[in-house]
């Protein structure tokens, strides 16, 4: 891997867009501290449902959505299932074009937040800490949310404290989705449901072409090489421990498993099989057919076929590989909350929980393009057949046991967390660019940290 000038390209799947809102939310406090008192509920723990015996006031419940498409007509499906419960609520969805991040924020400061906004699960922590979400559990039962039946990885995702800040809308499990034309040309089938490390890096020295030079030509994988979801595993894949909670210390360096699992993933790129994740590239090669494998989420999916049919190549999906020593797969999700300040937190409350019951969820998911977060909707043909039928789709729905969860973004105090992700960044980097030896790299991450983690 020749060092240039480093550019990092980050290649992390379509999780997290762009979006959010920022209009004025009615009825919101005066008050301009964004750390606010979160204690939940107006008491009741749910909105009163419609009955012809009683009369309502009628509520406006402001809904902020990413701008990406088909969220907000996804969200406007969920919204129609809510209105034959609750008829005297008015749900206004507010398409946000923006950071999401920079934005949420920005409204928080200006008391603008709507009573229920879009966030990624990566920010879940960081909005807790400044007050601005309203704890939602009490709202579950009186809403018929069954949580036995949500994924427990995803619903993980939205507590702090044992307490949920979020809903998730899917359940994104990190698979491998696969070009099969070039597995044809190498004369390998697609992999089983079960393949092992072992088997996956015997495709990646099959599937990997270079030319005279040595300069890869096609790619074994796009490892997605700076998301956590994809990283966090092969930390933890050889047996390696991250965090030692009782020290208050990661252990990125000092647990020399976390150091041989990171190993795995980087050296792909190191020795040519993955993309290079300071390259720079004329287009998506996996979409131009020159990669075999790519770790990502459902959500690509319905790219990926209309992309196929224009370049002329087949696709199919696998399971994440078993890593050596630990099954761990990543995965995320992003989800609704709902406002500290809202005054109607019994309605957005009521509004939010809809995500996590099969009315809900087949709303949501009408379109077909994630998988529902509630397990007794894994046979659903509507998903399990878009974009297109004949996929290997169990893929997507296996092994929820092994999910884990971001364990440094979930563990570190938040004002460390940024400071951790550009830690990994720079370790990977100078490993990968010959700066550093290894054991060196890790430990400058792990020192960086624990020298500010008292």
């Amino acid at each position: 891997m020749k060092a240039g000038k480093m550019k990092t390209v980050v290649l992390a799947t379509v999780m997290i867009g762009s979006m959010l809102m920022s209009a004025a939310c009615a009825g919101n406090s005066d008050s301009n501290n964004l750390k606010t008192n979160t204690n939940g509920a107006t008491g009741s723990g749910a909105a009163v449902q419609s009955d012809a015996s009683k009369s309502h006031d009628p509520v406006e419940l402001r809904v902020g959505v990413p701008e990406w498409p088909g969220e907000s007509e996804n969200v406007e499906a969920v919204v129609s299932a809510f209105k034959e419960k609750y008829p005297y609520v008015t749900v206004k969805v507010e398409k946000m074009v923006g950071d999401p991040h920079a934005k949420v924020l920005a409204q928080a400061a200006a008391n603008e937040l709507p009573d229920v906004f879009w966030l990624p699960d990566t920010s879940v922590r960081e909005y807790q800490d400044l007050g601005i979400l309203a704890p939602l559990d009490a709202y579950f039962e009186p809403n018929g949310v069954d949580v036995a039946d949500v994924y427990p990885s995803m619903l993980d995702l939205g507590k702090v404290d044992g307490q949920t800040y979020m809903v998730p809308r899917d359940y994104a499990h990190v698979v491998t989705l696969v070009n099969t034309s070039l597995l044809k040309e190498a004369g390998l089938p697609l992999p089983s449901n079960d393949w092992s490390w072992d088997t996956f890096m015997d495709y990646a020295k099959k599937l990997t072409k270079k030319d005279a030079s040595g300069t890869t030509t096609q790619w074994a994988v796009n490892s997605n090489i700076h998301w956590w979801a994809v990283w966090t595993p092969f930390a933890l894949g050889r047996g390696g421990k991250l965090i030692d909670e009782a020290g208050s210390k990661v252990t990125v360096a000092s647990d020399p498993l976390v150091g041989q699992g990171l190993k795995d993933l980087w050296d792909l790129s190191k020795d040519g099989y993955a993309l290079d994740p300071n390259g720079q590239y004329p287009e998506d090669m996996f979409m131009a057919g020159k990669v075999a494998f790519y770790f990502a989420v459902k959500s690509v999916a319905s790219s990926i076929n209309d992309v196929s049919k224009a370049k002329g190549f087949e696709w199919d999906v696998v399971p994440f590989p078993r890593l050596p020593s630990v099954h761990a797969v990543g995965g995320g999700t992003s989800g609704y909350s709902v406002s500290s300040k809202s005054n109607n937190k019994d309605e957005a409350g009521a509004f939010v929980s809809m995500f996590l019951t099969e009315a809900g969820q087949k709303a949501f998911n009408s379109a077909g393009n994630s998988v529902p977060v509630l397990k007794s909707l894994a046979g659903d043909d509507v998903w399990r057949n878009s974009p297109v039928e004949g996929k290997n789709v169990e893929a997507y729905t296996i092994a929820p046991e092994a999910d884990i969860l971001p364990i440094l973004s979930a563990k570190l105090p938040v004002s460390l967390i940024n400071e951790s992700n550009a830690g990994y960044e720079d370790a990977m980097n100078k490993y990968l660019l010959g700066k550093l030896p290894l054991e060196d790299a890790l430990k400058e991450w792990e020192e960086r940290i624990n020298k500010a983690w008292k």
